[in-house]
């Protein structure tokens, strides 16, 4: 299977093949976000890099939020917390 110019692996759309270096293909690549890199052939295929790590960050962002409590539900996981440790 050819990696042709145009292609896209996640958020990586390849531009060129930048050459060959210990067996392995190297593929200029942009990122949706606007950012280039050199990628691996085997790192594109393998669904191993799909972006420049913004992908990476987008997670870690939505996890937050998702796990965000509000202020007075913590002071209510606060207050069971302590009175758990005055029942020892």
């Amino acid at each position: 299977m050819g990696i042709n110019k145009g292609q896209r692996f996640g958020r990586l759309t390849v531009l060129a093949e930048e050459g060959v270096k210990d067996a392995h293909s190297y593929f200029l690549c942009r990122c949706d976000c606007g950012k280039t890199l050199k990628v691996r052939d085997n790192k594109l295929t393998g669904g191993k890099q799909i972006s420049c790590g913004c992908a990476r960050a987008d997670v870690v962002v939505r996890a937050a939020a998702r796990f965000r409590t509000p202020p007075k539900r913590r002071s209510e996981i606060a207050r069971m917390g302590s009175d758990a440790l005055k029942k020892d």
